[in-house]
């Protein structure tokens, strides 16, 4: 298990956490309040809301280490084709159509290569 921890609550590290992601890690987050909206699926990472709470975060890493069934509902959304991924997260990539996978947006490459990975798999 990896975690990509953003370094600032202000800013919503997508990238970083896309990186994570992509990468088949369960990411802890602390950062934007609002980054379930920006993920394929509510639990695709351990989401820190109280950052003092460190025992919370800890006790569900051991649960993740000790029930792999867990674990396999976080990554759900990787697998193809995509059928676990947030509505709002497809709506997300489909609104991807003008983007290419050469784009200067690391972020927009990679979810597009999600997509159309997705989409071969129909």
């Amino acid at each position: 298990m990896a975690d990509a921890v953003g370094r600032r609550r202000c800013a919503l590290f997508v990238s970083q956490l896309w990186d994570a992601l992509a990468g088949g890690a369960i990411p802890i987050y602390l950062g934007a309040p609002n980054v379930a909206e920006h993920l394929p699926s509510p639990t695709a990472a351990i989401v820190v809301t109280d950052p003092t709470n460190v025992a919370e975060v800890v006790a569900e890493m051991a649960a993740l280490e000790a029930e792999p069934a867990r674990a396999a509902r976080r990554l759900a959304w990787r697998m193809p084709p995509g059928d676990h991924v947030d509505a709002g997260f497809r709506t997300r990539l489909t609104q991807l159509d003008d983007v290419r996978p050469e784009s200067p947006c690391g972020l927009c490459e990679r979810l597009w290569r999600t997509r159309h990975h997705w989409d071969g798999q129909r």
